[in-house]
């Protein structure tokens, strides 16, 4: 991520409330994870899960789903992804450094 000025006025961030700081929270993290999902092959991806099915007790062969959820659950470890707290401090600082962290299409 680029770490240029916001462009946005203060009244414009404003405006954006709780609930949509809630959301675009969601969305930086989740982008987050996709990311590190992505640069994964299959085997890491597969060993990660398999290491994360077992640190669970979880016995048998996971499910391609179960492998994804559990590969998740490990980058999400993984990842040192700030507090909600944390990212409004940042994103309220500057909110252009997050301009290319988001899935969705923002304003």
């Amino acid at each position: 991520m680029n770490d240029c000025q916001s462009t946005s006025s203060d009244e414009e961030e404003n405006t954006i409330g709780d609930e949509g700081l809630k959301d675009k929270y969601l969305d930086y993290c989740s982008a987050q994870m996709a990311e590190h999902l992505l640069l994964l092959s299959p085997d890491e991806i597969y060993l990660l899960a398999r290491e994360a099915h077992q640190a669970e007790g979880m016995t048998g062969e996971p499910s391609y789903e179960d492998l994804v959820k559990l590969a998740q659950g490990g980058i999400s470890k993984r990842l040192a992804l700030p507090t909600f707290e944390e990212w409004v401090g940042d994103y309220k600082e500057n909110s252009g450094k997050f301009q290319d962290g988001f899935l969705a299409l923002w304003k």
